[in-house]
């Protein structure tokens, strides 16, 4: 028998929790709506991004449990959208009875759960959604595709619970490459009545065109979801989201996974940037951790309308040499768009 079917035989004696159980589960601890999940208005968007302890979970529900954490404060701050980190299901791994810590078999662990990761991440998070009554970006996931193919795969859930989109990471690490991980082959942006939203990935911030694009889309939230195994300097928060956000005029949510899980270790500091020229201390944050080692939730509200009127004032869109876009990106510019 060969390792897939193995594999394979492993998945099909594993239960995963049925949707009842979840929900019932997350129902059972009471949650409270957010009061501003019907009140939509671009002028007060509030945000919530979670800086993420990494733990390993025992089980599913001390998984949920933690989940619940983060979403019932937001909810007691009337938050309407709730952003989780990248490479969350590694959380899982001590799920699988083939981990084991600093184990070379760990791609292994990635690969079988992957098979029915997509469920359980649809499942716990469109019921998280539906219960609090938020916008969920759930973080990233190693999933299989509908080609059967491995994807490093964030979600966006509605506060009815119905999952919205998804975006699959595109410029992959030596280690994802190494484990078969495949690229994503388009950015995404979703309208919702908080904003358009769009999300990047782990090593994706670098990427000057992944921004582009979804600001010419019409992106007006951005969420980067990472797991950095370096600590980045000011001068690489500068180059990566910060600098994006000033050059699209969107606002930027950085939601960071910490600590250590397994044999990987993971830094860095959940932030919340918006042009210069509306953050109240000119200096594109509105909000930042302090520390890169443990569990932090921030929250911070923001104007898109004032965010879109300075658009409009001082970014020039006749810089832009449209027709030669049209040529060589005929998705991004069809033909009928302006």
């Amino acid at each position: 028998m060969g390792v897939q079917e193995w594999l394979n035989g492993l998945l099909h004696k594993r239960k995963i929790p049925s949707n009842n159980a979840i929900y019932s589960y997350i129902k059972n601890k009471k949650p409270v709506k957010s009061s501003g999940w019907n009140e939509y208005n671009k002028t007060d968007v509030r945000i919530a991004v979670v800086q993420m302890k990494a733990r390993l979970y025992k089980h599913w529900k001390l998984y949920v449990d933690q989940i619940c954490f983060y979403a019932e404060e937001a909810s007691r701050h009337k938050v309407q959208l709730l952003v989780f980190p990248a490479n969350n299901s590694l959380q899982l791994m001590s799920l699988h009875p083939l981990y084991r810590k600093n184990s070379q078999e760990i791609h292994l662990v990635i690969q079988d759960m992957a098979w029915y990761m997509e469920d359980f991440v649809i499942r716990v998070y469109g019921g998280m959604a539906k219960a609090f009554g938020i916008y969920i970006v759930a973080g990233s996931y190693f999933v299989r595709g509908h080609d059967q193919e491995l994807y490093n795969r964030a979600y966006l859930f509605g506060p009815t619970g119905a999952l919205i989109g998804t975006q699959e990471k595109m410029e992959l690490t030596s280690i994802e490459e190494v484990w078969g991980i495949h690229r994503g082959k388009k950015v995404h942006t979703y309208e919702t009545p908080i904003g358009c939203i769009s999300m990047v990935i782990g090593t994706d911030e670098m990427c000057f065109e992944a921004y582009r694009t979804a600001h010419f889309q019409g992106a007006e939230i951005v969420t980067l979801l990472t797991a950095d195994e370096e600590e980045g300097s000011i001068f690489r928060q500068i180059e990566g989201l910060w600098a994006r956000v000033q050059e699209n005029r969107i606002c930027g949510v950085r939601s960071t996974l910490v600590g250590d899980i397994g044999p990987f270790s993971y830094t860095g500091k959940s932030a919340i940037y918006a042009p210069i020229s509306i953050t109240p201390q000119e200096d594109g944050v509105l909000a930042a951790a302090q520390r890169s080692d443990q569990d932090v939730q921030l929250i911070k509200s923001i104007n898109l309308v004032e965010m879109q009127d300075k658009v409009d004032e001082r970014y020039i869109p006749k810089d832009y040499n449209v027709e030669l876009y049209k040529k060589y990106f005929p998705i991004i510019y069809p033909e009928n768009k302006n």
